[in-house]
């Protein structure tokens, strides 16, 4: 829970460059678990952040393609963080003939990049949810972890004090959905039903596990999975 206030003035040229926006915005948010948290990790990591930031955005959208693209140079001045942050999002459908099929394929990926010895806090980092809206990642680790065996967490703790181990975020993510919707099938068609099958490929790490090298990384943190469901 929070809240936001924010100010942007966009500058856009609609003759020669109709799909890019240019952004400059000033932001002031404050989480509630600021001030209601009992975990001294995220009362560190949970702070006000007053983000100033300058954006370049392209965006694109017809019947078979939808892109998404952003860049962004921002920093807190209440905390002095200065970070460059990418996100992508690309979508295609494709129906072959006249097949009672059609096929989907959804990208997202993000990257986050401190600059100097900035840290960047949760309020700028990546959350991952499901392309359909759903939480799609559970914990990677026991849900409660001593604090014997949990990596620094730049705050002072009592050796009997245990870390809750919830999603902070990330730095960088990708995430690739594949799916065939079946969209005109004989007997759904009368029960007005739309299935799909599908078939995800996420790559979520949290910071505050991930160690090693990148390829290491992608091997711990990446989660393949497949399902079936019904499509509005």
């Amino acid at each position: 829970m929070a809240y936001e206030k924010s100010f942007s003035m966009t500058l856009k040229d609609l003759v020669h460059y109709p799909d890019w926006d240019i952004r400059l915005s000033a932001e002031t948010r404050k989480n509630v678990l600021d001030a209601s948290t009992c975990m001294d990790y995220f009362k560190s990591h949970y702070l006000p952040s007053n983000k100033l930031a300058l954006s370049l955005l392209y965006y694109k959208c017809t019947n078979t393609q939808f892109i998404n693209c952003s860049a962004e140079l921002a920093m807190t001045p209440l905390n002095g963080t200065k970070f460059l942050k990418f996100e992508n999002e690309i979508a295609r459908a494709w129906k072959p003939w006249e097949l009672p099929v059609k096929f989907v394929n959804h990208f997202r990926c993000g990257y986050l990049v401190p600059i100097g010895e900035s840290q960047v806090y949760i309020n700028d980092k990546f959350f991952m949810l499901h392309n359909i809206g759903f939480a799609l990642l559970g914990h990677t680790e026991e849900p409660v972890q001593n604090l014997a065996s949990s990596p620094s967490t730049n705050t002072v703790l009592k050796q009997d004090q245990e870390l809750i181990n919830d999603d902070i975020g990330s730095h960088k993510f990708f995430n690739n959905q594949f799916r065939v919707e079946f969209t005109n099938m004989p007997l759904l068609r009368e029960l007005g039903l739309k299935t799909m099958w599908y078939f995800d490929t996420v790559y979520y790490p949290q910071e505050k596990y991930d160690n090693g090298g990148i390829v290491e990384s992608i091997m711990s943190y990446t989660r393949l999975s497949h399902g079936i469901g019904k499509c509005k």
